[in-house]
């Protein structure tokens, strides 16, 4: 995908309508997926919610199977529950950009070695 100043003010507002709705997901980690010209654009929001703030705090290291190293308790979760909405709900494109704040980076983060 060429990087053009347009591309980036166009998912730059995605992602604040990200923040602003809350996603889909209102209990959980919010995240929306964008899917278009072959490319899929996973957002994550960040923390914004009690629950969120849970996840946050649940510093406990569990042994990840995908990647051999072990992880962020709260953060590994909420990526799980990313990634099995996405799994049962779209087929995601060949290139694949993956972006969050907070919470959402750290998620961001886990999803985009898992894939």
């Amino acid at each position: 995908m060429p990087v053009t100043i347009s591309s980036l003010i166009e998912h730059a507002e995605y992602c604040k309508t990200i923040y602003d709705s809350g996603g889909n997901q209102k209990d959980e980690v919010a995240f929306e997926v964008k899917q278009e010209d072959g490319i899929s654009i996973i957002v994550i929001r960040g923390t914004a919610n009690d629950a969120n703030v849970l996840s946050d705090v649940d510093v406990r290291l569990v042994s990840d199977t995908r990647t051999g190293i072990r992880l962020h308790k709260g953060f590994r979760d909420a990526a799980v529950t990313v990634m099995q909405i996405i799994d049962t709900t779209k087929t995601l494109e060949h290139t694949v950009h993956v972006t969050g704040h907070s919470l959402g980076g750290a998620v961001a983060q886990i999803i985009g070695m898992w894939l």
